[in-house]
């Protein structure tokens, strides 16, 4: 982990976005809760890549390998879990990719300077 001084707090948010997109993945799908169109894949997109990046922001890059496989396996069980456990939405394979898609895109941010966002924001509270 990195030698950030919030560091247990920004593991505890991280997980919290990760419960967050369970609920939000598991909620009746279709026109009751998204607004028509391919929605869908382009939610999917930004919740990975958003909990892609802020893991990328709390973990060493020798250790982005891992966050990739956490996040792929997170979106294949969520996927697995839409089918097996509701009724009004499906396990889809394009869901799947939409994940894996996001998950790239925050990797590659990220690498672009990105992965200091949490040591950016600490820098804006003050040191006791």
């Amino acid at each position: 982990m990195r030698d950030l001084r919030f560091a247990q707090l920004w593991r505890v948010g991280g997980f919290g976005l990760l419960v967050f997109m369970v609920v939000a993945l598991l909620l009746p799908g279709g026109g009751q809760v998204l607004p028509p169109g391919n929605f869908d894949k382009a939610a999917h997109i930004i919740g990975f890549f958003g909990a892609t990046l802020w893991f990328a922001g709390v973990y060493e890059r020798s250790r982005w390998w891992q966050v990739a496989v956490g996040m792929m396996a997170f979106g294949a069980i969520t996927e697995l879990a839409q089918g097996l456990l509701t009724r009004s939405r499906s396990a889809d394979p394009i869901d799947f990719v939409a994940d894996a898609g996001g998950v790239l895109l925050a990797l590659a941010v990220a690498r672009l300077g990105f992965e200091h966002w949490a040591r950016w924001l600490e820098r804006l509270v003050p040191r006791s």
